[in-house]
């Protein structure tokens, strides 16, 4: 009996090695498989031409009044693009998992620019600090870029 006693407690022991190895190997899948794929194949425009659009973009349709972000690359497979204010500006991040071409990245930071032209309104006015990231003063934003036809080389 002392026998089966210590094959149970070894085979125990075994399953929970086993368990553990698996659980590792799946968490190893899962962080990889969530890495963008642009990443590794280099096909994605520089972020050199998203500065020069973002130059672009607020020379001719905001007057240079919005001040100049980082811009940069992230990795959030839920995420084409996210603008964040922080306390020495403004950073776009762009995922290169959506931006495989010029015409996705300039789109992307034509929105996020409007983020960013949104965020400056709300500085002036508070009652906008109340306003969904994606509401009226944004849509406004958007709409206007459309209606001055910034978005005819890029459609």
């Amino acid at each position: 009996m002392q026998y089966k006693s210590n094959y149970s407690r070894w085979t125990t022991l075994r399953l929970a090695i086993n368990f553990i190895a698996l659980l590792l190997i799946l968490f190893a899948y899962q962080r990889l498989s969530h890495k963008a794929p642009a990443q590794a194949e280099g096909v994605n425009p520089s972020l050199g031409f998203a500065e020069g659009e973002f130059r672009e973009l607020n020379k001719n349709y905001f007057n240079n009044t919005l001040p100049f972000p980082t811009i940069t690359w992230f990795y959030n497979p839920n995420e084409r693009a996210e603008t964040e204010q922080t306390a020495n500006g403004y950073v776009i991040k762009l995922n290169p998992a959506y931006n495989k071409t010029e015409t996705q990245m300039a789109m992307d930071i034509y929105h996020e620019a409007c983020h960013i032209k949104t965020y400056q309104d709300m500085i002036e006015d508070p009652n906008l600090l109340f306003e969904n990231q994606h509401g009226p003063h944004w849509q406004s934003c958007m709409k206007d870029l459309a209606k001055r036809n910034a978005f005819a080389l890029i459609w």
